[in-house]
């Protein structure tokens, strides 16, 4: 047991509660950043953008079965890696009477936080400067390109450790691989994946989470939901934001990745790439995973 913390932070001041030695350079931002002037506002866009299609794909935000509860309120919500707190804030918005806590290295550019949200400054890597047994739901998500499977181990058990007995714990992560591509796009997935794996990343980390879970023996009941992600506009079904989502994901991939070296060499390869995903019907999988706390 490490000691306890209700220090949120309320304003901008305050000190971080512990260390952050977590690496500046996130595999995800080097990957998906268009340009050497990449605006942080395109990327807040994306991540709601993302956000918006997945809650459609699973018909909401929790998938674990806890929603009368979380109606009920005075529960205790920990967003484990809140990013720019998009997730965050929504779930706050649907359960206004629960308290909602963010965990991250910084603290998510916002104007007016809600009532019931805080924020913890943390290195998710380390441990987390929180009590054992202290909230009734614990959400992870978007990790994958991020944590090596030995650092995965170790946040589970985190998350694991500052849930309470018969809560449930949930983490929504993308695989890391394509299905349906043509010949640009796999080749430029390939060179992603090259990318990924040479900074240590387990390619095959989706299918190594579930059993993660259930080595801890310390979660019953583990559920595994896959949904597929559309690349471009062949589905019907969300098309309009699929294809935005794709093209701006695709954009900063190809720029990357893709052996252009102009801007209008990327754009044109983007057109192909889009062109391709449609023809192929590309997608990519999102995978969710909850268990309950013995």
């Amino acid at each position: 047991m490490i000691a306890c913390s209700t220090n949120y932070l309320d304003n901008d001041k305050q000190l971080m509660l512990r260390p952050n030695n977590q690496n500046d350079s996130l595999n995800s931002s080097a990957i998906f950043s268009y340009g050497p002037n990449h605006e942080l506002d395109i990327d807040i866009e994306n991540s709601s953008l993302r956000h918006n299609i997945v809650r459609e794909l699973f018909k909401g935000n929790i998938s674990s079965p806890i929603h009368d509860e979380l109606q009920l309120g005075g529960l205790r919500i920990l967003d484990v890696g809140c990013g720019s707190g998009t997730w965050l804030f929504e779930v706050s918005s649907d359960y206004p009477l629960c308290e909602c806590i963010g965990m991250d290295r910084t603290k998510p550019f916002i104007d007016n936080r809600p009532k019931n949200v805080n924020f913890v400054l943390a290195n998710i890597l380390e441990e987390f400067p929180l009590c054992d047994n202290s909230f009734d739901f614990v959400y992870v998500r978007n990790l994958s390109y991020d944590l090596t499977e030995f650092q995965w181990t170790h946040l589970i058990n985190e998350c694991i450790r500052v849930l309470k007995p018969g809560c449930y714990f949930e983490v929504t992560e993308t695989e890391l691989y394509m299905n349906n591509t043509g010949p640009i796009m796999k080749k430029m997935v390939g060179n992603v994946l090259k990318f990924l794996s040479s900074k240590g990343i387990n390619l095959q980390i989706i299918g190594r989470i579930q059993e993660i879970l259930e080595s801890t023996q310390k979660l019953q009941k583990v559920t595994h939901i896959v949904r597929p992600f559309p690349m471009g506009s062949w589905r019907k079904e969300l098309r309009y934001a699929c294809e935005t989502y794709s093209c701006d994901i695709m954009r900063g991939i190809s720029a990357k990745f893709g052996g252009v070296k102009t801007k209008k060499e990327n754009e044109e390869m983007l057109q192909r790439l889009v062109a391709e995903a449609n023809n192929y019907g590309s997608y990519f999988n999102i995978h969710k995973f909850y268990g309950k706390k013995i």
